[in-house]
């Protein structure tokens, strides 16, 4: 029996002791403290391709590639984290941060409690007076982040954080087959987002309309007219492209003469083909002309 009360006496002072090591001098749950987190950042300019029937790869022009990051990107961090001024319960407090350059966050000399957060940064491309990006030429989007709360920031420390930007809306260019110019002139393609549209005149195969950057998640409608070798002139009622837009992507979209017997065209995108009939167009003219 005294064995016994000894092994319990000796139980209870342990436990004494990991209590009062877990209890800081204020008698309340450990000091927190804060930490910090230092950013790598860098841009992917290489994207997927939707070229033909296969997708391969494809470089964005360099003068599109944000260059000094430091100015280039803007920084948001969330997170959450137990306040460390509360005494003896844990109080889970929301933390949100933003900042209008990589290069502000840096000189700010950010200190965070300890806790988990997430971060995501981009850069700053053109927006609209309701914040959405523009679409359009030279306009591209890039963003990448750490997500749910994985970056672990701890007392006394500071975490780095290796964050990789990508392109976070999409392109494409418009060209045509030498087929396609060989049966038709005065050539109007027009290519239509959700919001915009895009006219392209070409002249001669071989001739790619400029990059133009698109929202991801829609799908592009064509609209066209042109006149045939005969002189008629034709148009190509609108039509809606059966491909849903992704992010990180390049499409190439080809118009083709329809060469399967009828009259019209052949729109190529990826694995994709939309045919359009061409329809004349009929000239107004007086009466007794």
């Amino acid at each position: 029996m005294k064995t016994l009360l000894k092994h319990i006496a000796f139980a209870m002072v342990a436990f004494t002791m990991m209590v009062a090591c877990s209890i800081n001098d204020e008698g309340s749950k450990p000091k927190m403290g804060e930490g910090q987190i230092e950013f790598t950042c860098s841009v992917d300019a290489d994207i997927d391709d939707v070229t033909t029937r296969a997708t391969s790869g494809y470089k964005l022009p360099a003068e599109l590639i944000p260059q000094n990051l430091n100015t280039a990107l803007q920084v948001k961090i969330t997170g959450e984290y137990d306040d460390p001024k509360t005494k003896d319960v844990v109080d889970m407090q929301q933390y949100t941060g933003s900042w209008s350059t990589l290069q502000a966050y840096n000189e700010g000399d950010v200190k965070l409690n300890q806790g988990g957060y997430s971060a995501e940064l981009e850069n700053k491309p053109q927006r609209d007076e309701n914040g959405n990006v523009i679409e359009g030429e030279a306009n591209p989007y890039f963003k990448g982040g750490a997500y749910g709360n994985t970056i672990e920031v701890i007392a006394g420390v500071t975490t780095q954080a290796n964050i990789a930007l990508s392109l976070a809306n999409c392109c494409f260019t418009l060209n045509v087959t030498e087929m396609f110019m060989n049966y038709y002139s005065d050539v109007t393609l027009t290519i239509h987002s959700e919001s915009k549209s895009w006219t392209y005149n070409p002249t001669a195969h071989g001739e790619v309309s400029p990059l133009i950057f698109v929202n991801a998640g829609q799908k592009l409608k064509f609209s066209g007219s042109a006149t045939k070798q005969n002189g008629v002139e034709v148009e190509f009622a609108e039509a809606e492209l059966n491909t849903t837009l992704q992010k990180d992507t390049h499409y190439n979209i080809i118009v083709d003469h329809t060469t399967a017997g009828g009259s019209g065209i052949t729109i190529q995108l990826g694995n994709d083909y939309t045919n359009i009939n061409e329809v004349e167009i009929e000239l107004n003219t007086q009466d007794g002309e």
